[in-house]
């Protein structure tokens, strides 16, 4: 043991930088741990890896246990905030690290703008995130109920996130869950919001410190089974086929370079592929284009190519669907949106998309932020306006409802119920070309393959420099490959759609409220188990 006169000032200076580190480690290793656990989260919702409903029970079951851990210590008020924060944010950069690839590399400062991309990717996952902590929090004051306020904070932040201008669906959390065994089946009864609280409440409820939290913490597959027996018992047949015969659907894959000007020449190019797949479409098919193919809106009157198209879709006896800008007359003027226009022979529809992207089609108090858009995406300000009720009608081809979904709307599991709730199979026209990154399109396939699942009806997605595929109900996909041009699928209609997407927003209703039930039985179980005082 070294005396005070062997002691010199080096090795003070080491012992006190050691201290100081060791005090650091110990003060954020919980929100680390949180950090950890979150990304985890977020790397397996973005699709592709086939384990990832292994893989997320395990970083949840961690995560809360970090949450549980510091709200043990009561000295740092604020380190459960911290821990949950730090999980939500990584959660959010590691499922939409792609995010920052819509940014046009040529603008200036594109790195800065990338962080600032990513940024309020994160933040706005936090934001639908936090108040319902905060509020739980202060509900639950001993802090017994900590576990299942972290539950309800992850569930809130999933249904939230959908709501507004600035709503996605992106990195959901059931979108691990897509490879699990029997996923169809329970997605399509109790849909992703309903999946999400029993794998929230399973996972958190063992971290509980009132009395028969085991009971509870078994409370989550329990009841999704027996939901899963009497919805099977007692709901029609859902997903049945209208009859034995297929539909032939021409998914027609282009390759078009948006961010160049568009001129005459790239119009006759796309004309001329569109042409060429009609020529080439077997009599009775269906030919569908990706969203906005044709970057110019149709005419009011039937003319010059328009007039040409028709007459073709005549003479071989096929019908269109073609992604296009519409203008539409509101109070402010003409104002564009993206459509889809049905044509056929003695046929005439149009689907205008309701949910617009944020920021990239809809900006708000554009007069004031249109430099921000000039900087994040290198093009000129322009403000696109969603279609109304009138306009997201199932399609009428041949029979048979189709559901339109348009690109970005796909991400968003309300939205796509209520096309689904009377429609027999569900087109998604997508343009993949502003996000030219592997992660996003892993996880645009993931997310398509989340919405057969859940809807019980096939999904064709069409898309621009991007993948066009047809996912099935029971989670398979059949892609038509790279490159462009025609690829022919055989889609089969359903009778019906699911049980969830005919009861979407009331399951989903019911689902968080399962959830709050339990919140509030934990709060009750707490009182009764505390010790009554004499006076």
């Amino acid at each position: 043991m070294a005396t005070p006169s062997q002691i010199t000032p080096e090795a003070l200076a080491d012992g006190a930088t050691s201290s100081l580190l060791l005090n650091t480690f110990r003060a954020v290793r919980l929100p680390l741990l949180g950090a950890l656990a979150g990304g985890v989260v977020g790397a397996c919702t973005g699709g592709g890896l086939g384990w990832s409903w292994l893989v997320v029970p395990a970083a949840l079951v961690l995560w809360c246990a970090a949450v549980q851990r510091s709200a043990s210590l009561t000295a740092r008020r604020g380190l459960p905030t911290l821990t949950l924060l730090a999980g939500v944010l990584c959660w959010s950069w590691a499922a939409m690290g792609w995010a920052d690839a819509a940014i046009a590399p040529e603008t200036e400062a594109a790195s800065l703008w990338s962080a600032v991309a990513l940024t309020l990717v994160a933040l706005h996952h936090a934001a639908c995130c936090l108040p319902v902590w905060w509020l739980g929090r202060r509900l639950d004051r001993a802090g017994q109920a900590t576990p299942l306020v972290f539950a309800l904070a992850l569930a809130a932040a999933e249904v939230l996130r959908q709501w507004g201008w600035a709503g996605h669906g992106y990195g959901s959390l059931a979108l691990a869950f897509v490879d699990a065994p029997g996923a169809a089946a329970v997605l399509s009864l109790v849909g992703p919001n309903g999946l999400v609280v029993a794998v929230l409440l399973a996972c958190c409820s063992p971290w509980l410190t009132t009395p028969r939290r085991w009971w509870l913490a078994a409370s989550g597959p329990l009841v999704l089974a027996l939901v899963l027996l009497l919805t099977t018992a007692l709901a029609d047949a859902g997903g049945a086929p209208i009859d034995a015969r297929p539909l032939e659907v021409v998914a027609l894959q282009s390759n078009f370079d948006k961010r160049a000007n568009w001129g005459r020449t790239q119009r006759d190019e796309a004309l001329a592929a569109l042409q060429q797949a009609l020529q080439a479409a077997p009599p009775g098919a269906l030919v569908v284009t990706a969203e906005t193919v044709l970057a110019e809106a149709a005419p009011r009157h039937v003319i010059g190519v328009w007039e040409d198209l028709l007459a073709m879709l005549g003479q071989h006896g096929v019908r269109l669907m073609v992604g296009l800008p519409l203008v539409l007359d509101t109070d402010d003027g003409p104002q564009l949106t993206n459509a889809v226009l049905h044509l056929g022979s003695g046929t005439r529809g149009v689907y205008a998309k309701e949910r617009l992207v944020p920021v990239g089609e809809n900006l708000p108090l554009a007069d004031w932020l249109g430099p921000l858009q000039v900087a994040l995406f290198g093009t000129q300000p322009h403000q696109q306006v969603p279609g109304g009720e009138a306009y997201t009608e199932p399609l009428l081809d041949d029979g048979v409802p189709v559901g339109v979904a348009i690109c970005h709307e796909l991400s968003l599991t309300l939205t796509v119920a209520q096309r689904a709730a009377r429609a027999g199979w569900l087109l998604s026209p997508a343009e993949d070309m502003w996000v030219p990154h592997a992660a996003y399109r892993t996880q645009m396939r993931a997310i398509a393959r989340l919405r057969a699942m859940e809807t019980g009806l096939p999904v064709v997605r069409v898309a621009n420099a991007g993948d066009t595929l047809l996912a099935l109900p029971s989670g398979q996909v059949e892609a038509a490959g790279g490159g462009s041009g025609p690829h022919v699928f055989k889609v089969w209609p359903a009778l019906q759609a699911s049980f969830y997407s005919r009861h979407a927003e009331w399951l989903s209703a019911l689902s968080m409220a399962w959830l709050l039930a339990g919140f509030v039985w934990a709060m009750k179980a707490t009182r009764t188990a505390e010790p009554r005082k004499r006076p």
